[in-house]
């Protein structure tokens, strides 16, 4: 088996390819080694990779290290059979997943193809031919600045911008849960996907002048970072129209309410809300790459 670099000397990616016989088509295995944030509550060494009852724990251990393993393992089990494929497998642990699949990309800018692919992403130990998407959208509400003396007319045009978000929140639903057909979203249920589209409210900011500020807001601002993971069919077009509809509703029921819409979130244009990867179809040449293990 052959490991090459994809990328520069200053951010190396590892590839490994099994090479067959000929006249087969180019299997690409793809998982990510960079994990998701550490958070708290861990109760062995997040980085100890403890080893317990055939399971290990650490960081990054199911979503994707797990993977990465299985795949180098599947390969190390095809050599030590003496079976000979006839086309190539690629291995490609890659970085940078959690920016977007920037790792992934990089792999392709770099001429890395295939007939074939397998990603390894955790999915619940189940196997699907679909993918959802994903769609970052931030709402920001505002209202004017009232204290606790005020007019009948200025109470009468304000909603305190946590509790616009609030009416927000109660319309989406619950996160972790799947949004039914037939309601505030339009889509297609997809039979392979069952409990998506679904969606997880992430970050609510509201500045007050006590605090020190967090995001640069004014006090009368509150704003929300959402993300919904959607269903073949879905674009930010259509979830954009879906959610413009849901505030007009709510305007119209609350003449006050005042929100405006980021799809995608400002800063996210260039992680999880670019293009679709597009695999082109051919082999990898490492004829000038180094040999190993």
């Amino acid at each position: 088996m052959r490991s090459a670099s994809s990328t520069s000397s200053s951010a190396r990616q590892p590839i490994g390819r099994l090479k067959g016989d000929g006249g087969g088509p180019t299997l690409l295995i793809n998982g990510h080694m960079d994990p998701g944030v550490e958070m708290s509550g861990w109760s062995v060494d997040p980085y100890g990779a403890k080893f317990e009852d055939g399971w290990t724990w650490g960081m990054g251990a199911h979503d994707d290290k797990g993977g990465c393993v299985a795949a180098i393992c599947a390969l190390e089990a095809i050599v030590r059979s003496g079976t000979r494929l006839k086309g190539d497998v690629l291995v490609t642990p890659v970085i940078a997943h959690k920016l977007g699949g920037a790792g992934t990309r990089a792999l392709l800018r770099h001429g890395v193809k295939a007939d074939l692919c397998i990603n390894m992403e955790h999915s619940n130990n189940t196997i699907a031919n679909f993918c959802v998407g994903v769609v970052m959208v931030r709402l920001i509400c505002s209202a004017p600045e009232l204290f606790f003396r005020y007019s009948p007319e200025a109470r009468a045009a304000y909603i305190n911008p946590i509790e616009q978000q609030m009416e927000i929140v109660r319309r989406i639903g619950p996160s972790l849960t799947p949004i039914a057909p037939g309601g505030w979203m339009a889509f297609t249920p997809h039979p392979e996907l069952t409990g998506f589209p679904t969606h997880t409210f992430d970050v609510m900011h509201k500045e007050h002048y006590y605090f020190k500020s967090a995001t640069g807001r004014s006090t009368r601002e509150c704003e929300l970072t959402l993300q919904f993971r959607t269903v073949p069919g879905q674009t930010v077009a259509t979830v954009e129209a879906d959610l413009k509809r849901l505030l007009a509703r709510i305007k119209q029921d609350h003449p006050a309410f005042n929100c405006v819409l980021e799809i995608p979130a400002r800063g996210t244009e260039q992680s999880w809300n670019q293009l679709a990867m597009v695999c082109p179809v051919a082999s990898l040449n490492l004829s000038r790459r180094g040999r190993g293990a």
